[in-house]
């Protein structure tokens, strides 16, 4: 099923499959040892990685179409595949988890159980520069991958050993998590930043990124406050809302899946107070001549043919 061509669905009709696929996420989250910070080891077989984005491309159609969506729970496993290493899989359980966030927040809709990883969210939503991933050149961007974190000591019996590697560490990550000691905590972390340096030279795959990074921001901007927002992704980029604007200006080549969630995620963070105004300044929605005419001018005309 590709797209929706019945009238307006009830999730309840749906409770037995929904129920299937709860099954189905679980079995596959123990199989492959997705876990609350166990990073996917073993890739998954062709016929597993098909069957989840079936799954999750259906849920969607379903959760986009039908009423009642509140009774969907399936979030805690959705939660645990972002800690996937495919890209097609996380793209796909991101695109579902799109919908629910950005109904956390509306009034007139009934309170949702939806719950997102603040930290894995946060980590997906400032990964990669945008610049760079939305470039048509072959290859952008450097390969190099800093990272830094803090070890502990394991315990009493290791100390003396281990004592002289205890404290603040600055790596660069070119070889095994198991070489570094790196912390569990951080292997989220390691993991989007490992991606991200690994498909420089792929432009289809650098765009499937920075949709992963657009929804990302959406969830972010929909279920976490202003100030987690600000102090863990806004602060370290001031200019990332103009940079999301670029990509629907005038006279741009991007994709338009692309810029649709450009929007999505510009939408996200207007919903933030303090950056509304920034918001509205990047599109020059004051005037006749701004992007959001000018893109509005280009539906009437690609919806009229002409």
């Amino acid at each position: 099923l590709k797209a929706w061509t019945f009238p307006r669905g009830d999730l309840f009709q749906f409770v037995a499959v929904l129920n299937r696929f709860d099954t189905l996420f679980e079995t596959t989250c123990q199989a492959y040892d997705l876990k609350e910070n166990h990073i996917q080891k073993t890739p998954f077989t062709d016929d597993t990685k098909h069957m989840l984005l079936a799954i999750l491309q259906f849920s969607k159609i379903l959760f986009e179409n039908c009423t009642n969506r509140n009774i969907y729970n399936s979030y805690e496993h959705l939660n645990n595949l972002l800690n996937t290493t495919d890209i097609d899989v996380l793209e796909a359980v991101l695109r579902l988890m799109l919908r629910p966030a950005q109904r956390v927040n509306n009034p007139k809709a009934v309170q949702s159980s939806f719950l997102a990883h603040q930290d894995k969210i946060t980590e997906l939503a400032r990964g990669g520069s945008i610049a760079d991933l939305s470039s048509t050149d072959t290859a952008v961007g450097n390969s190099r991958i800093c990272m830094s974190f803090f070890r502990t000591s394991k315990g009493s019996e290791q100390q003396q050993q281990e004592e002289e590697e205890e404290g603040l560490h600055a790596i660069n990550v070119s070889v095994l998590v198991e070489e570094h000691q790196v912390p569990q905590e951080n292997h989220f972390e390691l993991l989007n930043r490992v991606r991200i340096a690994n498909h420089t030279t792929d432009m289809a795959v650098r765009q499937q990124l920075l949709i992963i990074r657009f929804i990302s921001i959406v969830i972010m901007a929909h279920t976490m406050s202003e100030t987690i927002a600000q102090n863990r992704v806004f602060i370290y980029e001031p200019h990332l809302v103009s940079q999301i604007a670029q990509l629907v200006s005038y006279d741009n080549s991007v994709p338009v899946d692309i810029q649709t969630y450009a929007l999505y995620a510009l939408d996200g963070i207007a919903r933030h107070r303090t950056k509304v105004t920034e918001v509205l300044a990047a599109f020059n929605a004051s005037a006749n001549h701004g992007v959001l005419l000018h893109i509005l001018r280009q539906l009437c005309q690609s919806t009229s043919g002409t």
